[in-house]
């Protein structure tokens, strides 16, 4: 009886310890989603300060337009390769959580 509550209580430690870790790989999965999402208004925050130096006082209209659709086209690129990029996370994530929930299962 004692030797089985002690078997008991080593696969339920063994089984939080399994739990904890897929919960860290979560945390840490959130914190490289949220992170990704965050860059393209970095990204846009350094288009718009480059914009807004260096323009060419005679033809300032021209120029800041044609910036601005410069980095228009910028934000839109960047925000195609962050989509795509968290896609790939989130994807990488169910996976890893699926190989862990069917590793527990086997144990």
């Amino acid at each position: 009886p004692q030797a089985q509550q002690a078997q008991q209580q080593g696969i339920m430690l063994d089984m939080a310890d399994k739990q904890a870790k897929v919960e860290k790989t979560k945390a840490e999965t959130q914190k490289i989603t949220v992170e990704a999402q965050l860059m393209p208004s970095e990204v846009q925050a350094k288009v718009v300060s480059a914009l807004s130096n260096n323009l060419n006082e005679d033809a300032e209209g021209a120029d800041f337009e044609r910036r601005a659709k410069i980095a228009e086209l910028m934000l839109k690129e960047r925000d195609i390769e962050s989509n795509h990029d968290i896609a790939k996370m989130q994807m990488a994530m169910k996976s890893q959580e699926t190989d862990q929930f069917n590793s527990i299962l086997k144990d």
